[in-house]
Parts: structure tokens; sequence; C-alpha cells
């Protein structure tokens, strides 16, 4: 009898915190469409070569939701979202391009080494170019790292998050551009 109540209990809690989660995820999914409705987009354009000596343009990826992510392997909160991103960039490989773009502090010549590095050791599975002043600059409002910049299929920023976000936000906001194009 114990067992049967402890599992009417358990039932009851599983769902109590479910209704919860998807409450608290409908919430955050409008806070992101007041965001993108609100924000004032800038041109970017980004165009280098990745950290596996590969040629990179942005441009090439029009047609899918591109995320940018601004970090550096210094940064605590960068590195902790990394799962994140990679998780964002696994369940939507077809439709969303995530992109890092690390700024290092130390030599240049063993930058790419180091990220390369630390994106293993994170099970990155996104491509990664170094970053530099002219990039951070090109971004208005750019206020820290880690920031994330949104683009939608035409490759129109649509919005610029800074600081340490949750799947949740990341996923709500590509959801959210993937709605406007009936994806």
């Amino acid at each position: 009898e114990t067992a049967f109540l402890e599992s009417g209990v358990d039932s009851k809690l599983h769902s109590v915190v479910e209704e919860s989660r998807e409450k608290a995820i409908l919430r955050l999914k409008d806070e992101s469409k007041a965001e993108l409705d609100s924000f004032n987009s800038f041109p970017f354009d980004l165009e280098t070569v990745d950290i596996e000596a590969r040629n990179f343009s942005l441009k090439s990826l029009q047609g899918k939701i591109v995320v940018i992510d601004f970090w550096g392997t210094w940064c605590p909160l960068c590195r902790q979202q990394l799962p994140s991103l990679a998780r964002l960039q696994k369940e939507f490989p077809n439709t969303v391009e995530v992109v890092g773009v690390a700024f290092e502090n130390g030599m240049p010549e063993s930058a790419s080494e180091h990220v390369q590095e630390s994106m293993l050791d994170s099970n990155v599975n996104y491509r990664c170019v170094l970053g530099d002043p002219a990039i951070q600059k090109s971004v208005p409002g750019f206020s820290g790292f880690p920031s994330s910049l949104f683009l939608d299929r035409s490759g129109k920023v649509r919005m610029l998050v800074a600081g340490e976000n949750s799947y949740e936000k990341y996923l709500s906001i590509v959801q959210l551009l993937m709605e406007e194009t009936g994806q």
C-alpha cells in the first residue's frame, strides 16, 4: 500500500512539475516574441577562415536560421552554454546553423589549437572562427561574453542575446524564427 501511495504522489508531483515547465516555456516564448518584435536589426557579415583553415562566409548560410555565438575559452559562462548550442545544432541540423566566434587571449598562433581542444572537450558539433576586434565592433550594443546573434533565413539579424541563457531561451527564439517561415 505504501508503494501505491508513493507512486501516486510521484505521479502527481511529476504532473505538477511538467505543467509548471510547460507554462514557463510558454512565458519564455512570449518574452522572446516581444524581444524579436522590438529588436532594431543591423547589418552583419562574416567572411573569414574557420579554426580548421576552411573558408567561411555567412552568406553561404542563407536559407538557414543562424546563431552566432561570441565566446572565449577563458569565459566560464561561455563554456557552460556550449552544450546548449551543440544541442540546438544537433536537433535542427537542416534548419539551424550555429557558428562560434571565439575570442582568445594570448598567442594568436596557438589560439586555433586551444579553441579546438576546448570544443572537443565540450563535444561542440558546429563550426568556429576566431574573432577579432573588428568583428566585435560590428555588433552595435555588444556588451560582453557570452553573446549570441540570431539571424533569420534571409540573413537579417533579428536578436542579440547577452549573458548566460538557457537552452529553452535559445529554442524559443529559433522556434519563433522557424514559425515565421512556416517550418
